[in-house]
């Protein structure tokens, strides 16, 4: 097994829509004065010329805990991958890579609901960071607003922390042709499971989960693959001991003519199983 901490982690991802107006989080709300409907977490201005990519990133200080029972991404057309995380002390300033990647979205990602009882905590003197990857393939410039849109809750209401981890191969090498590659993650202390998000680019045709325990078998993902279609997909919370596998499938159609390796780029390729898990521990990647 092989372990990756978040700075890498942010780096796999790096590369990688519907408006909303909701308010934005005033920086003094009262904890017994929390907002009930989606609030505007952090969110970034931008303007992307015709046929051409770049990332974005902004940040702010946390001046209190705050608790998130659901999370969604704000993408307008042009938002191709967003990136959220904690950085610790508050000298970074934009562009700083989060130390601790705690949400990920693509094209087309739907809310997060947590389970009861589990939950995000932003702490107090963080510096949360917001990443942006965005991709302009039409002939007219792009402008939008994108960011994170969270349901805040209260500390009592949060039993356990949640987390992501990325699982997955890294060294990809795909010929012209259909290829299917995997990996596996060996996981490391008792943890359950609770969503997926697949994660690969734009050669992606089918995308295959499966977890074994000692109970046997159990697929967590079996379905075709879309880059206009990166959704978050729950699942029955599945406990996972120490031993446990989880085994990540990834099936391309590459048309281009030429070998396509792992990258970074929305024209290379990626094969993550973005897992949604409880308790935090740390998280990262975790691969064979």
């Amino acid at each position: 097994m092989r372990k990756l901490g978040f700075a890498m982690v942010v780096t796999l991802l790096a590369a990688c829509g519907g408006e909303s107006s909701s308010p934005a989080i005033d920086a003094a709300v009262a904890v017994d004065a929390l907002p009930r409907d989606w609030v505007v977490l952090i969110a970034q201005d931008w303007t992307l010329p015709a046929g051409t990519e770049n990332m974005v990133s902004s940040s702010r200080i946390l001046d209190q805990d705050l608790y998130v029972r659901a999370i969604r991404p704000l993408a307008p057309a042009g938002t191709h991958h967003t990136l959220l995380g904690l950085a610790t002390g508050s000298g970074g300033g934009p562009g700083t890579s989060p130390d601790g990647l705690i949400y990920a979205s693509g094209v087309g990602t739907d809310a997060l609901m947590m389970p009861p009882g589990v939950g995000l905590r932003l702490e107090a003197g963080k510096q949360l960071t917001l990443q942006l990857h965005l991709y302009n393939t039409g002939d007219a410039p792009l402008s939008g607003t994108s960011g994170i849109e969270v349901l805040l809750t209260t500390a009592d209401q949060i039993a356990d922390l949640a987390e992501i981890e990325l699982a997955g191969p890294l060294g990809l090498t795909i010929p012209p042709g259909v290829h299917t590659i995997s990996g596996t993650c060996t996981a490391t202390s008792p943890q359950t499971v609770f969503a997926i998000f697949p994660h690969m680019h734009q050669l992606g045709t089918h995308f295959r989960a499966e977890a074994r325990t000692a109970a046997g078998a159990v697929t967590i993902h079996d379905d075709r693959y879309s880059f206009d279609e990166q959704r978050i997909s729950p699942i029955t919370p599945l406990p996972l001991a120490p031993g446990d596998t989880i085994t990540t499938d990834c099936t391309w159609d590459n048309t281009t003519g030429a070998t396509v390796t792992f990258g970074t780029s929305s024209d290379a390729e990626m094969c993550f199983s973005i897992l949604f898990r409880y308790p935090a521990t740390g998280g990262g990647y975790c691969g064979a």
